[in-house]
């Protein structure tokens, strides 16, 4: 028999976020993420939070032929 253990879980505190859908082909991802962080955030006149960020995945590149994401990406945010 083999033992199956609960898979890693984290409680996402609630709060502000900013959500953003994100689609694309494997290799865009980190360039969205940069233009979130480097270009959205600053311009926003938000601040981040220190709480975990997370994603949806509607369809992830990882698991489909087509190597295409598409998710929901959500940035914990404060007011400046």
């Amino acid at each position: 028999m083999v033992r199956r253990d609960l898979v890693n879980s984290l409680e996402i505190p609630g709060g502000l976020h900013a959500a953003f859908e994100l689609k694309g082909q494997y290799g865009e991802l980190l360039p969205w993420m940069s233009k979130i962080f480097e270009e959205w955030l600053p311009a926003s006149g938000l601040k981040m939070q220190t709480t975990p960020t997370f994603a949806e995945y509607h369809s992830n590149h990882f698991l489909v032929s087509d190597e295409r994401f598409e998710l929901t990406f959500y940035l914990p945010v404060s007011i400046l």
